[in-house]
């Protein structure tokens, strides 16, 4: 595991912890689900998001488009939702009609498992959750066919079980009108109950949007940790302005975290908009989830007039202030960049790791010895200090304002696999203040060799740095401050640009 994917996993873990576990105890005398134990238990359903079909609704409650699954979909359109009585989870389906007509599926299943003679307890994904779509047929007037959906592990499957393609094929739904439920074929006795999500998710948004536009109320819309007070915008735009009115709209192809459902949230005053990113989960206690880094997906957690808003974060005990807006996620003394593209939100990081980063050090220093090193008297100093450094290839610095303050800037690339050495702590880990740390190889694969106390060789990664260089005003406890953004040559030239307004946001504080 490389050093970039160590800390992507620790700052998602952290989101994750945010994140309460999500109790199934909504409305649980409407789920009716028996589900017996002797079959399947709840393989794949539901990522409950892909393409939901809740539309957008007004503040009036008025829908613009009451159908928006299309007539042939009816009624299996919507978002359903059912609880395993064996192993206690929840199963999601979203039903739609895409634009050419045909009915598309997206199942999530929190715990995907099946029993089977030879083996009665069949865990297919290791005990994790499992994703299924598919394209379906109408065969009656009430019943739903999807001959080959495509099923995966969101961990990995176990082998030696039948691939769950095989087990789902002809996966059907039967809608019963006098219950207003779905019943699957997966259960010979076909007592596999799924129920609507939508209505209780479209009351509750809208009692959310009224409570926005009232001013007062909201907390009680809000989730586990959440207050209100870490809701930006929350009943007024950043002028000042009451909203007017507002809606709320599902979002297709999003996932959230431990099944949670994505929706947008858009209020107004005026001519101004305010758009928001919440959480929404199908099965437990009524609630929204607010994260301010929008569980890294590409979506922004809130913009207003189509901007994302920029929050402040304080660095070195206040001494320093950054702005800092989608599509960086704050880690401590460190940003990471959403990557490009449709990115779902998950916490597990596995297959997330494409980030670049944006780092902070305080009195920076290259080719010391242990963390207590001194760094160079000031910028000039350490510029000199990079330029002679043997192996590195170091652009000629540039003098840039950058926040109303001078800076150096310069580039700093050392070839992929080259050796290079780094100051360590006790513990042999990189000094925070090394500057060659954001480039060094610490995945497994590395060779990381102890050259004396306090220091290590290693291999670099490729990746080219930009550093800004700052002397620090006076009064400041530090002396200098390097701000580097680290990211391979086929993306760095996007890394800088999205950086360039946090950089430029950077203000000095002192005493």
């Amino acid at each position: 595991m490389t050093r970039l994917e160590e800390r992507i996993r620790s700052g998602l873990q952290e989101t994750a912890e945010r994140i309460p576990d999500a109790v199934p105890t909504l409305a649980t005398e409407r789920i009716t689900t028996k589900r017996p134990a002797g079959l399947w238990a709840a393989v794949t359903a539901a990522a409950a998001v892909l393409v939901l079909s809740i539309p957008i609704l007004f503040l009036d409650g008025s829908d613009p488009n009451p159908n928006p699954a299309g007539d042939l979909s009816s009624p299996f359109a919507g978002t359903w939702v059912t609880n395993d009585p064996v192993d206690g989870t929840t199963a999601t389906i979203v039903i739609h009609a895409s634009e050419d007509g045909s009915i598309e599926m997206l199942m999530h299943d929190d715990v995907a498992f099946y029993q089977i003679v030879e083996d009665p307890l069949g865990w297919v994904c290791s005990g994790g959750a499992a994703t299924t779509t598919g394209t379906g047929r109408l065969e009656a007037e009430n019943k739903l066919v999807f001959p080959e959906p495509v099923a995966t592990c969101d961990d990995q499957p176990v082998e030696g079980l039948p691939p769950l393609e095989e087990v789902l094929q002809n996966l059907t739904f039967t809608y019963d009108p006098g219950t207003d439920t779905l019943i699957d074929n997966l259960t010979d006795n076909s007592e596999s109950v799924w129920t609507r999500a939508d209505t209780e998710l479209n009351e509750f948004l809208k009692g959310f949007v009224e409570a926005r536009v009232a001013g007062e109320g909201a907390q009680e819309y809000l989730n586990g940790d959440n207050r209100v007070e870490d809701i930006p915008l929350l009943y007024a735009t950043s002028s000042g302005a009451p909203y007017e009115r507002g809606e709320f709209e599902q979002v297709r192809g999003i996932q959230g975290p431990r099944g949670r459902m994505a929706v947008k949230v858009r209020l107004f005053a005026g001519d101004t908009v305010v758009e928001q990113l919440f959480f929404w989960r199908p099965v437990g206690p009524l609630g929204l989830d607010y994260d301010p880094d929008g569980f890294g997906t590409h979506i922004a957690p809130t913009t207003e007039d189509g901007q994302p808003l920029a929050m402040t974060y304080n660095l070195f005990g206040g001494e320093v202030t950054m702005h800092v807006a989608h599509p960086w996620i704050v880690g401590g003394d460190f940003l990471r960049l959403i990557p490009e593209g449709t990115v779902a939100p998950t916490t597990d990081g596995g297959e997330r790791i494409d980030w670049d980063e944006f780092l902070v050090m305080a009195d920076p220093a290259i080719g010391g010895k242990g963390c207590q090193t001194a760094s160079p008297g000031d910028v000039a100093a350490l510029v000199e200090s990079i330029r002679s450094s043997p192996g590195l290839e170091a652009t000629a610095p540039v003098t840039v304002n950058a926040s109303g303050t001078e800076a150096l800037m310069m580039d700093v690339v050392v070839a992929a696999g080259a050796t290079i050495r780094v100051a360590v702590d006790e513990q042999y880990n990189p000094c925070a203040n090394e500057l060659l740390n954001p480039i060094l190889d610490q995945g497994d694969g590395s060779s990381m060799t102890v050259v004396s106390e306090g220091v290590m060789s290693g291999q670099a990664t490729g990746e080219r740095m930009k550093l800004y260089l700052f002397d620090m005003p006076e009064g400041s406890s530090i002396r200098t401050m390097a701000i580097a953004i680290v990211a391979p040559e086929s993306r760095f030239e996007r890394a800088v640009d999205a950086a360039a307004p946090v950089v430029d946001s950077v203000e000095f504080h002192t005493p």
